[in-house]
């Protein structure tokens, strides 16, 4: 299975805009994919949106996985429908929706750590997929410190990482912190979005950049 796996320095990262922006012109092949989600009492969801945002037709982003209408931690969503987040089924899903030539684009839901069952976190799935790990930074106050704590768990655990994308406005301070304390380099910046913007150009230029990182 060939593929990225997304997570973010935090809930509201920017992940879903840098997967749309991520397949906004993309090969075919390309296909994205959210395996929890939560909070769909309120919102039409992550795949719809990249969806939307992407232009992308829906067999392009199958809306298929566990889905959960309170917008709580998947552990507790899980828990109050009387269920268990279990990675290995998640796995095998993953391995049928991306069989051949496909390449997966797969987004976590929260942070790194954001917890799936009384053990098990996004760390751990993104470990049973089996996928290098590309980091959305929130620029922020703090986005410094959350997204070193996030390249330090990636390390920690052993896993691949490819690099930073930050999303928001511009902020030298946090580019250059990245620069001098941070192993992982920053791929790029999607700024603030705006209605209507067409995401195919930045999208172009982040997956050049991260072509270039990939094995």
């Amino acid at each position: 299975m060939r593929g990225i796996f997304v997570t973010g320095t935090d809930t509201d990262a920017g992940k879903t805009l840098v997967c749309a922006a991520l397949l906004a012109g993309a090969p075919p092949t390309w296909r994205y994919w959210k395996p929890v989600q939560t909070g769909l009492a309120t919102d039409p969801g992550d795949t719809a949106t990249v969806v939307q945002l992407a232009r992308l037709a829906a067999d392009r982003a199958p809306d298929v996985g566990l889905r959960f209408d309170p917008p709580v931690s998947p552990h507790f969503a899980a828990s109050q429908a009387h269920t268990r987040i279990a990675l290995a089924a998640l796995r095998r899903q993953a391995v049928d929706l991306f069989a051949g030539d496909t390449f997966a684009v797969v987004e976590g839901a929260g942070g790194l750590l954001t917890p799936l069952n009384d053990r098990e976190t996004m760390l751990d799935l993104a470990r049973a997929l089996a996928l290098p790990v590309l980091v959305v930074v929130r620029v922020k106050l703090g986005a410094i410190n959350h997204a070193l704590l996030t390249e330090r768990a990636l390390g920690a655990a052993g896993l691949p990482a490819l690099g930073f994308v930050l999303s928001g406005d511009d902020d030298p301070s946090l580019v250059s912190a990245l620069a001098q304390h941070a192993v992982l380099p920053v791929l790029g910046r999607l700024p603030t979005w705006a209605p209507d913007t067409p995401l195919d150009g930045q999208g172009a230029r982040l997956r050049l950049a991260l072509l270039e990182r990939l094995p």
